[in-house]
Formats: structure tokens, sequence, C-alpha cells
């Protein structure tokens, strides 16, 4: 994930769990958030945010993505 381009590069792997094919993948931030289950959007969303604005080592949590199906 780059944050200054806002682009995230996913692999063929990451497409294929996801149910999608390279041609339906566009490496945008935009793109991904569709992508995250809508009940957890906003809490990734806000410790994103969180852990930008506030220098942290590392913080994991979890989230859902969406299958294209």
């Amino acid at each position: 994930w780059n944050l200054e381009s806002g682009t995230i590069g996913l692999s063929s792997n990451w497409l294929e769990i996801l149910g999608l094919d390279e041609a339906e993948y566009l490496p945008s931030s935009e793109w991904f958030n569709c992508l995250i289950h809508p009940d957890d959007l906003p809490i990734v969303l806000f410790k994103l945010e969180k852990n930008l604005s506030v220098s942290q080592d590392d913080e994991k949590f979890f989230f859902r993505l969406k299958h294209k199906d």
C-alpha cells in the first residue's frame, strides 16, 4: 500500500480468493474500501486514520472482505 499515491497492490492469489480477475482490479484505496464489509468499514477507516496521525509501531486488527459473489 502506497500512502502517497493511494494505490494498493494485490497479488493474483488475493484476487482469486476474492473471486476477482485481474481485469476487475483497480489499484486504488477507494476500490479496496468497496471490498471491506460495510459493517467493518467505519472501524477500519478510524483505525487507519488513528495510526497515520499517531506514531505507533504496530497495531493489528482484523476485518472482513467481501467476495465477488
